[in-house]
């Protein structure tokens, strides 16, 4: 994995490039699956990264992983557009800095439209 996945924000224990159950595991197989989400919003995270690792695991061609990367940046995208505006109004709300899961979320849609625009 590349260091520079380690200056970038993360959130809860499973938003961020490159992290996932609250840290930034050498390589998918050693991610700690039981480690719980902190909210709604975590909760798609761990989802979408659950997603990635199977498409890692099965060793599928490039050109067809990176088509199910697609559908799972896509569904988070889509997800990440359903949730309440307001975090308070989410089923599971967060126990951080609202404003911190409100702009984490906006970032996050932000750069994964720009990845799906450009880079699939």
């Amino acid at each position: 994995m590349a260091i520079w996945h380690k200056f970038l924000p993360t959130y809860g224990n499973w938003g961020g490039a490159g992290y996932s159950g609250g840290c930034f595991p050498e390589s998918p197989k050693f991610t700690n699956w039981l480690v719980n989400p902190a909210d709604s919003m975590d909760e798609l995270f761990k989802m979408h990264d659950r997603q990635y690792q199977y498409v890692i695991k099965k060793g599928f061609s490039k050109n067809f992983s990176n088509s199910l990367f697609a559908t799972a940046d896509k569904q988070l995208l889509r997800e990440l557009c359903v949730l309440p505006k307001d975090p308070v109004d989410w089923i599971n709300p967060p126990v951080c800095d609202y404003r911190y899961a409100r702009f984490f979320r906006w970032i996050t849609k932000f750069i994964f439209r720009l990845k799906i625009k450009f880079l699939y």
